[in-house]
């Protein structure tokens, strides 16, 4: 029998793995030092309306789900390492125009353009490689591993970002963003380049025997926005200040890195439905309850809560989706996936808009995520 982190040593080893974990976990880096501050830079910098701050992100989301089909034939004939290096000067320009909102007349359509783009490219690229250099037998593991990895290099990273706004400003903090995110392409260039033809045609969202992982990643996309647009600005308005919020989502990846790997082995041994189920009806109960205290002590329990449940959804659910990928057509899933993932973004961003209630995204959220009893 293999000691406990045989396994780990072992895909650690493997080259072309390797150069994934780091080119994501870099980029995460970048990205968690910004990320959940972006729509705070819309409302408190740029006086933007949090319904004008959805519009943005509902931009964002048609661009990524009407252009993936093209990136991934662009990324299946060029290489999608080489995707995903080009990928990040659209990032690089997205902050630069992003931060140029303040002083010029430019349309905030521009950069949720950009965003668009570069997500378009670099995910499906990066899924693609995963599933194609992660061992079948160990998948669940391997997934695990790479939540884990990331959450762990950037679990500083919201606490430094709020310490950089609030010493500093935005233009400083985009300026440490694009130097990491320039740094994230080098491991890319010691790994072999991967080619993976893209079939995908639109009639595959519309067939029945796909219909269960239709509503499962529109489910899963309206989650991301939940988590990373609604939660943070509700957060905000709690804590009041940059640091405070950093500084809880920081502990939350903390809380975070401690269940990643555990539910990636549970994943392979104990059975990824079941998991999936479990953590979906645990973690369906807090979007219900959130809205109901709004208390600096109960908005960051339930942070702190979420953390493990959604580590717990997101681990084998994530498996879940290469294998049957792998038993497709990869690259075409993984358009489905995308474009799925993008209607469930602009569904919960509308319904926003519509009833003007971060309320309203949390309940329809936590009905969403009980879908994935279905997956």
């Amino acid at each position: 029998m293999h000691p406990p982190h045989f396994h780990i040593l072992k895909f650690l080893l493997n080259r072309e793995l390797r150069a994934v974990y780091l080119t994501l976990a870099l980029r995460d880096l970048a990205l968690s030092m910004i990320g959940i501050f972006i729509p705070l830079y819309f409302i408190k910098i740029l006086n933007y309306p949090i319904n004008k701050t959805l519009i943005f992100y509902l931009i964002y989301a048609v661009i990524f789900g009407i252009t993936s089909p093209i990136t991934a034939k662009i990324s299946s004939k060029i290489g999608f390492k080489k995707a995903i290096f080009l990928s990040i000067p659209f990032y690089i320009v997205f902050y630069y125009v992003l931060n140029s909102l303040k002083t010029t007349s430019i349309h905030f359509a521009i950069p949720a353009v950009l965003i668009g783009l570069a997500d378009s490219i670099f995910w499906i690229s990066l899924h693609t490689d995963f599933a194609k250099v992660s061992d079948r037998k160990h998948r669940g593991e391997e997934v695990g591993f790479m939540f884990y990895s990331t959450i762990f290099v950037s679990l500083i990273g919201p606490f430094v970002g709020g310490l950089v706004l609030t010493l500093y400003n935005f233009t400083m903090l985009f300026w440490v963003v694009n130097i990491l995110l320039i740094l994230c392409t080098i491991p890319l260039f010691f790994s072999k380049e991967i080619h993976e033809k893209a079939k995908f045609s639109y009639k595959y969202i519309f067939e029945k025997a796909h219909f269960s992982d239709l509503i499962n990643f529109i489910a899963y996309g309206a989650r991301l926005v939940a988590e990373g647009i609604l939660w943070p600005i509700f957060l905000f308005l709690i804590l009041k200040t940059y640091v405070s919020l950093g500084f809880l989502i920081t502990i939350s990846s903390i809380i975070a890195i401690f269940s990643a790997y555990n539910f990636g082995k549970i994943t392979d041994t104990k059975g990824k439905s079941l998991l999936l189920r479990l953590g979906a009806i645990l973690y369906s109960i807090t979007w219900f309850i959130r809205p109901i205290f709004k208390t600096v002590f109960f908005v960051s329990l339930m942070t702190l809560i979420s953390a493990i449940l959604s580590v717990m959804v997101d681990i084998p659910f994530t498996t879940k989706t290469y294998e049957k990928g792998l038993k497709k057509n990869l690259v075409g899933y993984l358009v489905f996936r995308e474009i799925a993932l993008c209607l469930g973004r602009a569904l919960i961003i509308i319904l926003v808009i519509l009833v003007n209630s971060l309320t309203g995204g949390f309940i329809f959220t936590g009905l969403t995520t009980l879908f994935h009893l279905f997956f």
